[in-house]
Parts: C-alpha cells; structure tokens; sequence
C-alpha cells in the first residue's frame, strides 16, 4: 500500500508545483486532476481518509517517510514550510471540483481571511482539511485547532519614484536578503505591461532591448518583458503574465554569487570559472526559496531550469531528469535571445538574421520546437524598428510582422528621399526582399 500511496503524493505534488502555470481550461489541468483523482478513489478503497504529513523536510504517510520524493520536491515542501502547512486531509466523499478550488487556494498568497481553511470552506471544500501537527508530532484531525493564519499584507499605493527605481529596488532587496513588497513588484510589471500594450513603447522599439552595454540587472528586465510579451501571444492571463515577468526578472539572481571578474571576463572561460558559471542557476533557485511565499514556486522553478534544455542536456544535470517547466523553456528563449542581442565591452550584438540562424540550429535540442517557431512568429527574424536593406538598394525599417512569412514584415522607406514615407508590405511584392540588416548603432 505504500508504494501506491508514495505514486500518488508524487503525482499531486507534481500537479501542485505547475497547477497556475497553466492557464484555466488548459488539457493539462484537465488531464492532472483525473489522474490525481483517480489515484485518490483507488487509495479510498481501503481507507476513508488520507493524511499526508510534512515533518520538517520530508514528506511522510502514517510511520512511512519518503525520503526520495523529499528530495525530487524540495522546493514544494519549503513553500509549504513557509505556509506552516504541516498535513494535508483527503476524505473519502473528496470531488475533482474540491480538489481544483483546494490547488487554487494554495496558490493564493493574499487573502484578506483568518486562515486557509476558512477560505477553503468559503469556496464550498469539505472533504480537504490542511493545518498543523500537535506537539507530539501527531496529525491533527479534521476539525480539530491548529489551522494556520495567513499573514495578511496590505497593497502599498504610495508612488516612489519610477518604474524602472521601482523594479530596482525589488532586485536589490532580494540581493541584500530584505524583505519584498511583491505587491509594489507586481504593481510595476503592470505598469510596464500596460505601457507596452497602450503607448507601445517597449514592444515596438528593439534599440529597448539591444542599445545597452548591458548588466545583469537590465538584462534581467530585458528577459521580464521578452517573456511577458511572448506568453501574452500565447493567451495567457494577465495574472499569469505578471507572474511569469516576475520569473523573468529574477532568472539569473544567482549570478550575484559569483565573482564579477567572471561573468564581465573579456574573452574564453576556464573550465573552473564555467563550472562556477554554470552553478548561478541553482544558487538563484536557493536564493528565491527564501521569497517563495510571496513569489510563488514559479520564479524558483525558472531560476533553477532556464538552462536545461528540451533534449535534456544543458545544466544543472538533475537527479531525475524530467522535461523543464514550459515557463522555464520559454524564459530560456528570451535569455538566449536577449544575449545575442546584447552589446557587451568584448563583442558587437548579433544581427537578427544571424541570430535566427543560430537559435533555428538548437531547435529540437536546447529549444522545444513549438515554442521556438511561436516566439519567432510573434517578434519577427527582423523586430519592429530594425534596419534592412532591402534587395532593390532601398533602406527601410521594419513597422510590423507578417506572421504567415517571418522574412517579409511590413517596411516603411526611409532612403532614397524621393520614397521616403511610402509603406510596403513585403510578402505581396514576391520581387523585393530584405538583403540583410543594418545596424543602426554607433560602432564599437
């Protein structure tokens, strides 16, 4: 019976860690719930409840500890830790609706209500009980005192500054270990995502994302908006949004752990210093779980994988190799790509023909397929605001994408004088194509 009972916690901590990574109504929620739930009825064939314990950092059922699922969902469990969740009740009467509002309330960091369990209760779930244990290390029963209080922590409306002051500051409280005003955080992205979508400042301008010598910081906030932007064309929510910049934004905090010599060092690494590299992806996941009760699990998860690859190969090598979370891989695509972009004091950025090449070449290895020619699609070989030439001698700059063919956007001339202004909508002129981009930065 342990066996079963140690598949089925593997397969609801698992469904736990992505549940609100995946939008409402996804085929991978639908599909989660049914095997957790199925997995549930059949444990309930013996028993009419199920209680799974967290003893400090190990998941435990009745006198059995399963050391190994402690291990493969640490992350998981510290949340939980933070959450003072000490069990997890299941009664036999348990309904795949009850289990979808439980998952949900989990995932909520702020709630203006005494305790978890009141809200469960207020969202109609009887037969899901979580709190504490007792003193003796006993599992409270249902019903019984002990359920924990959600800290409640009031918005902050008080502007300080800009935007870009604003994320800063965030970056640097997580850098000195201080406390996070996530609130404040997530008020911010907002603001930058309704700038994007509004006045179309970010978005639209590539020199946003390539005219800096740039440093991990507005690098960072460079792979926020990248993302935000990528996953806003895939449907997503604008909470999942904001979720997934804050990922973004906080991707490579480990990098603070290793020497700056290192990471600005003007040419080939040492076997050593890559080594040390490549350690930032689990130095940041450490670093984050401190702020994993008012960030989430996400920007742990993406922190940790944003380097592994679909083909699995990549770094860290993980104990049990799985698939990287969609939002690791996708913030994987914006990291790399920003990186080619990038001016740096040792090399000129890649131009966008040659940085399609290089990522179209790691498509089916570093990159999943579907979200490589998707990301592609929504920015263009050529971004909005590049330079090109185009093959009848013309300058032109790219205004829009023509998502049905990537290599002829619209263009608005600018040279000769005589076309200035004049529009042109490449893929219905089959005779003129772009020759290649121009740079339109200020040399080395």
């Amino acid at each position: 019976m342990a066996q079963e009972i140690e598949k089925l916690i593997h397969e609801l901590f698992a469904f736990m860690q992505t549940f609100y990574v995946y939008p409402q109504g996804h085929p991978k929620l639908k599909e989660g719930i049914e095997r957790v739930y199925g997995m549930l009825k059949d444990a309930f064939a013996q028993r009419d409840e199920l209680v799974i314990g967290i003893v400090g950092d190990e998941v435990a059922f009745e006198k059995e500890i399963f050391f190994e699922l402690s291990k493969r969902f640490e992350t998981l469990i510290h949340q939980l830790n933070n959450k003072q969740i000490e069990r997890i009740v299941f009664l036999k009467n348990v309904t795949p609706d009850e289990l979808v509002r439980f998952l949900k309330a989990l995932t909520e960091r702020s709630k203006d209500l005494e305790s978890y369990q009141e809200y469960l209760t207020m969202l109609g779930v009887e037969n899901i009980r979580i709190g504490k244990m007792t003193h003796a290390g006993q599992l409270l029963p249902p019903g019984a005192h002990g359920e924990i209080t959600v800290p409640i922590k009031k918005p902050d409306h008080k502007e300080e500054g800009g935007e870009i002051d604003t994320v800063f500051d965030s970056f640097s409280n997580i850098l000195k270990g201080e406390d996070l005003d996530f609130i404040k955080l997530q008020m911010t992205l907002n603001g930058f995502l309704t700038d994007a979508y509004q006045q179309k400042k970010l978005f639209r301008e590539a020199g946003f994302l390539r005219n800096y010598d740039v440093s991990t910081f507005l690098h960072s906030v460079n792979v926020s908006l990248l993302s935000m932007y990528f996953v806003s064309a895939l449907g997503y929510s604008k909470e999942e949004i904001l979720q997934v910049g804050v990922a973004g934004l906080l991707h490579d905090m480990g990098k603070i752990a290793v020497s700056r010599d290192i990471i600005q060092k003007p040419g080939a690494l040492t076997e050593e210093e890559f080594g040390k590299i490549k350690n930032h992806s689990q130095l940041g996941a450490k670093i984050l779980l401190k702020y994993v009760y008012s960030l989430g699990v996400l920007p742990v998860v993406v922190a940790l994988e944003h380097h592994v690859s679909y083909d699995l190969s990549g770094y860290p090598q993980l104990d049990y190799p799985v698939k990287p979370n969609i939002i690791s891989s996708l913030v994987g695509i914006c990291d790399f790509y920003d990186a080619l972009r990038s001016r740096r004091a040792y090399k000129k950025e890649y131009l966008p023909e040659k940085i399609y090449e290089i990522m179209m070449q790691e498509k089916g290895k570093r990159f999943d397929p579907y979200l490589i020619d998707r990301f592609f699609q929504e920015l263009g070989v050529y971004p909005v605001g590049t330079n090109v030439r185009l093959s009848d001698g013309s300058i032109a700059i790219v205004r829009s994408q023509n998502k049905e063919d990537i290599f002829r956007p619209h263009v608005e001339i600018i040279s000769p004088a005589e076309l200035h202004g004049t529009y042109r909508d490449l893929s219905k002129l089959q005779e003129i194509s772009i020759k290649e981009s121009v740079s339109s930065s200020p040399g080395p």
